[in-house]
């Protein structure tokens, strides 16, 4: 089947996203790819259902009876999907008019299940900023074309070279979908990470497509920074809490073991001696400050040399609470 044959369904969980949707719903409609359908999975009490039927698009409401989350929307629309490639993509996202195409270009041998591209800031807040340049942020930065087997996978998890496909641009084959029983609907964060890692386990590859960019509203301030870093901490624990034996499993508790350590000497080192204690604890800025000024230099701006502080703070502190939080508490819809 030629890639243009492919029917595409572009399945959208969106709540309360009047902002964004009109912007999205607009980029949609000017897809290069000719063969497609879009269902928007809403659960919102604003005009965002609205703004989906005035743009034409098949517009999916959840009950209140219900529970929902973003794992309970993508699960309705890919059982609704016509096509046998679903994409996916969230409501405080814009796509590039060659999105699909991209995706879709992927999917060349029957062993890549799953393709996704690269993600853009939309907006210019400082942390807008800071996620796209920031050492250890985490939004990836898919910039080559790489297909993933189960070790790549699991070595590629790391904040420092973080090249992996999330669930708002990415795309997968209806019958993979069929065959793992869909997305977690207990899977809070990190939900794209559970079932890829299924998908693996079923000998299916993942392929990046670094062309098929989308532009995602980033976290704006720093209370919203803390609570995305911490969810995605808890999505950790609740990984390992499923899949202990993997390898990425075992890596994170490392870290979490190693930031325990941490903890626990900072006190013990200040008392014998206060500044040893100081040092000790601005020791891991040094992680990131090499990079931050050479970032300062390229982009000709000071900010980046604010990151080395932040990323201590989110990817240091408020994501390994979220990971001893992740497990342990159990898991809830």
């Amino acid at each position: 089947m030629s890639e243009k044959k492919h029917l595409v369904s572009v399945v959208i969980p969106v709540k309360d996203c009047e902002k964004t949707m009109p912007d999205l719903m607009k980029s949609l409609q000017k897809q290069d790819y000719p063969n497609y359908e879009v269902i928007v999975v809403d659960s919102s009490s604003d005009k965002t259902p609205k703004i989906v039927e005035k743009h034409g698009f098949r517009l999916v409401k959840i009950p209140k009876t219900r529970k929902r989350n973003t794992n309970i929307a993508r699960n309705i629309g890919w059982k609704k999907a016509r096509g046998n490639i679903v994409a996916f993509t969230d409501g405080d996202c814009k796509v590039s008019s060659n999105w699909l195409s991209e995706l879709v270009k992927g999917f060349d041998s029957d062993e890549i299940a799953v393709t996704g591209g690269g993600i853009k800031r939309w907006g210019e807040s400082f942390f807008s900023r800071y996620h796209d340049w920031a050492y250890r942020s985490g939004i990836p930065k898919i910039e080559k074309e790489v297909i993933f087997d189960e070790k790549l996978y699991a070595d590629k998890q790391s904040f420092s070279d973080y090249e992996l496909i999330v669930g708002m641009n990415m795309a997968i084959r209806k019958k993979v979908l069929r065959k793992v029983e869909g997305f977690d609907e207990n899977m809070h964060y990190l939900e794209e990470n559970e079932i890829f890692w299924r998908i693996i386990k079923k000998g299916y590859k993942l392929k990046t497509t670094p062309k098929a960019i989308i532009f995602h509203k980033h976290a704006s301030d720093f209370k919203t920074c803390v609570k995305k870093y911490f969810s995605s901490g808890r999505g950790v624990g609740m990984f390992i809490r499923r899949y202990p034996k993997s390898d990425f499993s075992k890596h994170r508790l490392r870290l979490l073991l190693a930031f325990a350590f941490f903890l626990i000497s900072l006190p013990i080192v200040s008392v014998y001696n206060l500044f040893l204690g100081l040092g000790f604890f601005l020791a891991p800025l040094l992680l990131t400050a090499s990079y931050s000024v050479k970032k300062s230099f390229k982009e000709n701006s000071l900010e980046p040399l604010l990151y080395p502080l932040i990323d201590y703070i989110l990817c240091g502190y408020s994501y390994h609470f979220g990971i001893a939080h992740g497990l342990l508490f159990k898991d809830s819809t």
